[in-house]
């Protein structure tokens, strides 16, 4: 079952987001977020993401699933001298898995551990529970992955899935779990996930909606339903008479949001802590 640890500090949702949004956030004043990118950004991550003060944690993503759309390669030994130059500035990186074949990503797992790193295994949707069992024993830090979108529109074939994976993680309780993908708070209040990854702030962005955290929930919300409330007049989504004011409002949109989802951070590790689960 699980176990209270002795950390009190706050889950961990990295956010996924377009590289030019890099400096957006410290100038309209959201306070310091946590980010993922992927390898196959590596030069725009050396020159703009690692010289960021407004990045407080940092996670890299081996780039495996976009390389498996695109019919491209990630070079293994490429991906872990990289790891090693930058290390010091990683919080977290994933392991290069093999898309729809776990026995490619336990060897590429072992080559990355070979070269003295620590990455975090991915545990695919695919792959039999017995490979799930054996990454528990084997690391303190996992991540769930590669469940299909049409799986995560399906609530209960997710949540299936995911009772099925903490059935077995359990027995290895304090180990921290990442899920890649996996936002939805009604999945965060079930499980306990040290970490996940969003790209929700940049649909959001796109589709001219404000994020919210409600006090229980995270809703994107159109300009109208927030200025009933008085407030927020100044993120209007279109200014057209005025280029660089409709700017400026992008930019304080996408501030309020990391804030916004800051929230809801303390929220989801608030009620963790009162069922006895806290994280580093």
């Amino acid at each position: 079952m699980y176990g209270a640890s002795e950390s009190d500090g706050f889950m961990i949702i990295y956010h996924v987001e377009p590289l030019h949004w890099v400096g957006y956030t410290e100038k309209m004043g959201a306070e310091k977020y946590d980010a993922l990118y992927s390898f196959v950004n590596k030069t725009t991550i050396e020159n703009q993401v690692f010289p960021s003060t407004n990045i407080n944690r940092l996670f890299i993503d081996s780039g495996a699933f976009s390389a498996f759309t695109r019919g491209v390669e990630i070079n293994l030994d490429e991906y872990c001298e990289w790891l090693r130059a930058h290390e010091k500035r990683i919080t977290s990186y994933a392991a290069l898995d093999v898309i729809r074949n776990w026995r490619g990503s336990r060897t590429n797992l072992d080559r990355m551990l070979s070269y003295g790193l620590n990455p975090i295994p991915v545990f695919h949707a695919q792959s039999p529970m017995e490979e799930l069992r054996r990454l528990c024993k084997e690391h303190d830090y996992i991540g769930l992955g590669g469940i299909a979108d049409d799986v995560k529109r399906r609530r209960q074939l997710l949540t299936t899935w995911l009772d099925s994976c903490f059935s077995i993680i359990r027995d290895y309780w304090p180990i921290k779990v990442h899920g890649f993908g996996i936002t939805m708070l009604s999945a965060l209040t079930r499980y306990p996930f040290y970490s996940v990854d969003s790209s929700s702030v940049t649909y959001a962005m796109k589709m001219g909606l404000i994020i919210t955290f409600t006090g229980s929930s995270i809703r994107q919300k159109t300009y109208n339903e927030i200025v009933k409330s008085g407030k927020g007049v100044d993120l209007q989504p279109h200014c057209i008479d005025n280029p660089d004011e409709e700017k400026s409002r992008y930019k304080k949109r996408i501030a309020r949001a990391y804030n916004e989802y800051r929230k809801a951070e303390k929220y989801i590790t608030d009620l963790w802590k009162l069922r006895g689960i806290s994280w580093d």
